[in-house]
């Protein structure tokens, strides 16, 4: 909250583009999406369906490309333009049992305690996934638990997407977000394993969305994965 329209855009890393408003109104600002802007946004609850200005805003964002994640019972309750074009969250253990979204999209979690049975019923619905989602349940090693699923997915031949799905421990400084999320996930994405990061912060942290972006991508171009600034070596 406190973020002008533009101000939101731009910490989400999208170009700005204004266009003139109708009548002679207050001009209008489109998102446009560049090689930093974030893929996806988690939603945990939805709007208000009285809530114009958020909801406009999720409107110009998604015409720009940029998805909307939300549990698919959330979703089912959201007010447009969420509920058409959201993308429902869906355990791995529900997957049989899902029904369609009307966007067509699916992204399943993954918390490391699936069964062999579950993992095969994910591979062969890998055509209606759109994303994978590894949040490893506590009490589980994440390092063990991550190269348990990817060991699975490249033994069956399967090119799905995952993303590592990283809450960020209540506590955490600022200034200590970056060697957490290192932690966390920077091995296995290091080594190839995995295709992006959602960190989520605690309730009450001290993370503004574009601290969360930059740090994010400073995390993926430093393990090769996606490159959004240049790099500057000094050889001796």
């Amino acid at each position: 909250g406190g973020l002008g329209d533009a101000a939101l855009f731009r910490a989400l890393g999208a170009l700005v583009d204004e266009l003139p408003g109708v009548g002679g109104g207050d001009p209008v600002l489109l998102p446009r999406r560049d090689v930093a802007t974030v893929d996806a946004i988690l939603l945990r609850e939805a709007p208000r369906a009285d809530d114009a200005g958020t909801l406009g805003l999720v409107d110009r964002l998604q015409r720009a490309g940029v998805h909307f994640v939300m549990d698919a019972a959330t979703l089912q309750t959201a007010p447009e333009p969420l509920r058409s074009g959201g993308v429902p969250i869906v355990p791995c253990a529900d997957l049989q049992t899902h029904q369609p979204a009307p966007s067509g999209r699916l992204a399943v979690t993954v918390d490391g305690s699936e069964s062999d049975a579950q993992l095969d019923a994910l591979a062969a619905k890998a055509a209606d996934v759109d994303v994978v989602m590894l949040e490893v349940a506590p009490g589980l090693s994440r390092l063990h638990a991550s190269r348990r699923l990817f060991a699975f997915l490249k033994g069956c031949g399967s090119e799905l997407s995952v993303v590592h799905q990283v809450r960020v421990s209540e506590g955490t400084a600022k200034d200590e977000l970056a060697l957490y999320l290192g932690m966390q996930a920077g091995a296995l994405l290091g080594d190839g394993l995995g295709d992006g990061l959602i960190v989520e912060p605690y309730q009450a942290g001290d993370f503004d969305l574009n601290y969360l972006r930059e740090t994010s991508f400073a995390l993926l171009q430093g393990s090769r994965m996606r490159n959004t600034k240049t790099e500057f070596v000094s050889c001796p």
